[in-house]
């Protein structure tokens, strides 16, 4: 994992709500990021938000391959919705 994917994953159920992929979207986007832009997880009361659920960033399909490759995950914790905690 890499950035703060580590750190999400170990408060994944209780602090995070959903997160999404986000590319760049410009002239040097692939297609494979492309493809993969806003995908969106979010967890429910009965299944909680799922990291792996969502396409890797850096994406292992990027043509510019993983080091190059500029997407990011974006996370939605419960304190930011206005809901609290989980």
């Amino acid at each position: 994992m890499w950035g703060r994917a580590r750190e999400v994953a170990a408060k994944q159920d209780e602090e995070v709500q959903g997160g999404f992929y986000s590319a760049v979207m410009d002239g040097q986007t692939c297609s494979a990021c492309m493809d993969a832009d806003q995908a969106y997880n979010a967890g429910t009361q009965d299944q909680p938000f799922q990291l792996e659920e969502l396409p890797g960033a850096p994406n292992p399909e990027c043509e510019g391959g993983v080091n190059r490759c500029r997407c990011i995950h974006v996370y939605q914790f419960y304190r930011e919705s206005g809901l609290g905690t989980k």
